[in-house]
């Protein structure tokens, strides 16, 4: 999970300064405010519903909550496929985060201030880092604010189009509606023009009086064991040279299996996505650009893909018009294999059967063909 809340905090900071009545303000108003207002909500319990998918589709569904008192007095708690996944207490100095189906537990010094707090920083995500940027700029482009109800009640509801950072040719849609009288957001939406969406649905109670400070208190439960934070290790250092590890998978398109070992002698290239993935959408018609110019010259190109219903992902491969292979991996077993953390990874394979390239995220066009350039496979 590469942030407790994403998304969230830019979502459920921005908050209208009007009341019923009121002129309708801007997109960049409501941005300017965003950080200061969220923080005056005082003690409440926060509940966030987040969807996230594609557009017409169920998705998947996160619940957080947080208890607190004020920016960096709190506890939250993560929800999702169907158990709480993880607990978090704030003192307002330090953090410890609890992660219940490992039964294991971090500290992390100096973490519980506000600046740090990830759930209130919007520079942690990227429509954050975009917008916080210039707001008036960023939020120029196509915006607007028009008064709707929402709930029985009056509301604002704000538009507006930003060009995804990472894939130039995905303009993000993001609609929040506040409602007017409490200035609290109460619904966040933002799709793409290649199909994916995310939902978030706010509700707020209020509490009458502070939660008492033993509620933020840094203690795990009772046989939990404390993980020490690692280094960071750079995966490619990590598995350069080493074998792969074999597997045996599916084909989406047949049925027939392939097996790993079975392509000694050749070059194979992994591909590790998801439907809902975005930089995987940006990296995927050059995999398949890849597994066109190289099919009949040595590199066997292979996409790995662990979404459980067949359709979803069949669908989404013909209305792309891809042609690369997708072996099935529902039960996570290649992802676990090669150690597989976020989408896409793409990993190189040599004839021996020893990693030549482990590569997380997407790196560009450019990037992608010379990696592939640099052992033998040139345009």
């Amino acid at each position: 999970m590469s942030t407790i809340r994403p998304l969230i905090a830019l979502s459920a900071a921005i908050l209208a300064a009007s009341t019923t009545g009121a002129a309708t303000p801007t997109v960049a108003s409501l941005l300017k405010t965003a950080i200061e207002k969220e923080s005056r909500i005082g003690a409440a319990v926060e509940t966030f519903t987040v969807h996230v998918g594609r557009a017409g589709e169920p998705g998947r569904i996160i619940r957080y909550t947080i208890r607190r008192n004020d920016p960096t007095h709190y506890t939250f708690n993560i929800f999702a496929l169907n158990k709480t996944q993880v607990i978090g207490y704030s003192n307002g100095k330090d953090l410890l985060v609890y992660f219940p189906p490992q039964k294991q537990y971090t500290r992390m010094p100096g973490r519980g201030v506000a600046a740090a707090n990830p759930m209130d920083d919007p520079t942690k995500n990227i429509i954050g880092r975009s917008l916080v940027a210039d707001p008036a700029k960023k939020a120029a482009l196509a915006a607007t604010v028009t008064a709707v109800p929402y709930a029985g009640k009056p509301a604002w509801k704000a538009t507006w189009q930003t060009p995804d950072s990472e894939d130039p040719s995905t303009t993000n849609t993001t609609t929040i509606i506040v409602d007017q009288k409490s200035g609290l957001t109460r619904q966040y939406v933002q799709s793409d023009n290649k199909g994916s969406k995310q939902t978030i649905e706010f509700d707020y109670k209020p509490m009458a009086k502070p939660f008492a400070k033993a509620t933020f208190a840094l203690k795990a439960p009772a046989g939990a064991k404390e993980k020490v934070a690692e280094k960071p290790v750079d995966p490619n250092k990590e598995w350069k040279g080493k074998p792969a590890p074999d597997f045996e998978l599916r084909r989406l398109d047949d049925g027939s299996t392939v097996k790993l070992a079975d392509l000694r002698g050749k070059t194979v290239l992994l591909d590790f996505w998801a439907t809902w993935c975005g930089p995987c959408r940006a990296s995927l018609p050059i995999t398949n650009k890849a597994y066109e110019t190289f099919k009949d010259k040595g590199l066997v190109v292979l996409t790995v893909n662990s979404e459980k219903e067949d359709k979803t992902v069949s669908d989404f491969v013909a209305k792309n018009k891809y042609t690369f292979p997708v072996l099935r991996d529902t039960d996570n077993k290649a992802d676990e294999a090669f150690k597989v953390d976020a989408i896409p990874t793409t990993i190189l394979i040599g004839p021996d059967g020893a990693v030549l390239a482990y590569t997380v995220g997407f790196e560009g066009e450019e990037g992608f063909w010379k990696g592939l350039e640099a052992h033998g496979f040139k345009r």
